[in-house]
C-alpha cells in the first residue's frame, strides 16, 4: 500500500524536511518508535539510519515489527527518495527488499509506520545481497513507444487491449506517494498517453477502461507489463509505463487482497454440514464471448475448500458461462453438486449460468464484483 500523504516535518515540505535526516546519527539495528521521536505532521514517528554505498552494489534491506505496520523510505545523498516500501511480497506487513545502489555515496533509511501515532519495537537489518536468498527483481522499464521520448519529468506509454490493439480515450492516473493530489491524462487515437511537467517525487500509476457489460457499468483495471511497474517510481529522468487489458493474473499492488487478481471471482459455499477441507472441480463452459468481445474457452479449475466448505475461485476471464461443480472423493469418486445463486434457493440444478457485473467504481481490484454460488449434495 502506497502512502499518499507523508505530511510535513516542522512545517517544511516533506522532501525538504527529509533532507535534514542526513545530518543525524544512524539508529541502531534494533530500535523503537515512541512518543518523543521526531514526527511527521501527519502523525508518524520516525527514526533514521545512514550508511555508505558503492555504485552497483546490491544490499538487502529488512524492516520488521510485531507491534506496528513498518514503512521504509530510502534517500540518496541529495535527499531524493530512491526506494519506498510498505509491504514486501511474501513478508506480510514487513519489508524485505533487494536494492542496488545507483551511485556511490551516503544513503539514509527512514524507518516509520504506515499509520499515524503507531509505536513499538522494530528490527532493521542491512546485509550484502550475497547472504540473502534470491528475490526476483523487476526488469528495466520498457522502451518508449515509437515516436515518443520519455523526457525528464515525463511519464509516457501505450495502452492496448488483450490482442495488442491500441485503446484510445483510456484514463491514466498518477498519484504522488509523498504528497496529495493526482495527475490524470487520457490516451490518444494511437493508445499513447503523455504526462509531463511532473514534480520530482515518487509516483504510482494506474489505468482503467470503462465499459458497459451485462447491464452494468464496469471500470476495468488495466495491467502493467511487469510486477515492478506497480511500485512507486521516480520521474527525474522520465519513465515509460505500458498498460494492457488482462483477463486473468495477479494484480501486484494487491498481493494480499482476496480480490487481487484480474478477471472474475466466484465465492462458493457448500451448504451441507460436511467436514472440510473438500476437493472440488469447477467446469466452465462458455455461452458467449468475453466482455471485450474476444473468444472464450472452456476452463477447468480444481480447488480446495476451507473447513466450512467455502472457497474463492479467482482469475476467471469474464464472460457468460454454464458452470458445474463436482465433489472429488479421496477414493476417486465424483459426485455432482447442485447449485443455486442464493442460500437454499429454489433454482437448484447441476449446472448454472454465471456472469459478472460491476458497480462502476474505479478501485484497485479487477472492477468486477464477486459472484455468489451455493451448493448442496
Amino acid at each position: 500500500m502506497d502512502k499518499t500523504n507523508r505530511g510535513v516535518v516542522r512545517g517544511l515540505p516533506v522532501l525538504a524536511a527529509l533532507l535534514l535526516l542526513l545530518s543525524g546519527m544512524a539508529s541502531a539495528t534494533a530500535g523503537r518508535l515512541a512518543a518523543g521521536d521526531e514526527q511527521l505532521q501527519s502523525g508518524e514517528y520516525f527514526d533514521r539510519m545512514s550508511f555508505g554505498g558503492t555504485a552497483g552494489e546490491q544490499v538487502r534491506l529488512e524492516l520488521h515489527s510485531d507491534e506496528f505496520d513498518p514503512y521504509l523510505l530510502l534517500l540518496d545523498a541529495a535527499g531524493t527518495v530512491v526506494l519506498e516500501v510498505d509491504d514486501s511480497a511474501g513478508a506480510g506487513t514487513g519489508v524485505d527488499e533487494l536494492f542496488t545502489f545507483p551511485a556511490g555515496g551516503t544513503f539514509t533509511a527512514v524507518i516509520t509506520s504506515l499509520m499515524p501515532g503507531e509505536t513499538g519495537a522494530y528490527r532493521f537489518a542491512l546485509s550484502a545481497a550475497a547472504s540473502a536468498p534470491a528475490v526476483p527483481r523487476a526488469r528495466p522499464a520498457a522502451p518508449a513507444p515509437a515516436g515518443v521520448t520519455a523526457q525528464p519529468g515525463t511519464v509516457t506509454g501505450t495502452v492496448t487491449d488483450a490482442q495488442g490493439r491500441p485503446l484510445p480515450g483510456i484514463e491514466v492516473t498518477l498519484r504522488p506517494s509523498l504528497t496529495v493530489g493526482e495527475v490524470k491524462v487520457f490516451t490518444d487515437q494511437n493508445g499513447v498517453y503523455v504526462a509531463d511537467g511532473l514534480i520530482d517525487v515518487p509516483y504510482v500509476i494506474r489505468a482503467w477502461q470503462r465499459v458497459d457489460y451485462n447491464g452494468s457499468r464496469v471500470c476495468v483495471r488495466l495491467g502493467l507489463e511487469q510486477p515492478g511497474d506497480y511500485s512507486s517510481f521516480s520521474v527525474a529522468q522520465g519513465a515509460v509505463r505500458n498498460f494492457s487489458l488482462q483477463h486473468t493474473g495477479q494484480i501486484y499492488d494487491m498481493l494480499d487482497a482476496q480480490d487481487g487478481q484480474f478477471g472474475g471471482a466466484i465465492m462458493f459455499t457448500l451448504m451441507d454440514d460436511l467436514q472440510g477441507p473438500l476437493q472440488l472441480e469447477f467446469n466452465f463452459s462458455p455461452t458467449g464471448p468475453l466482455f471485450d468481445g474476444s473468444q472464450s474457452t472452456a476452463l477447468v479449475r480444481q480447488v480446495t475448500t476451507d473447513e466450512l466448505g467455502r472457497v474463492l475461485v479467482r482469475g476467471i476471464p469474464v464472460g457468460p458461462y454454464q458452470v458445474s461443480v463436482t465433489l472429488l472423493g479421496q477414493d476417486g469418486s465424483r459426485q455432482p453438486v447442485n447449485l443455486s445463486g442464493s442460500w437454499g434457493g429454489p433454482d437448484m440444478g447441476t449446472a448454472m449460468n454465471v456472469n459478472w457485473i460491476g458497480d462502476g467504481s474505479c478501485n484497485l481490484g479487477s472492477g468486477f464484483e464477486w459472484f455468489d454460488l451455493y451448493g448442496s449434495l
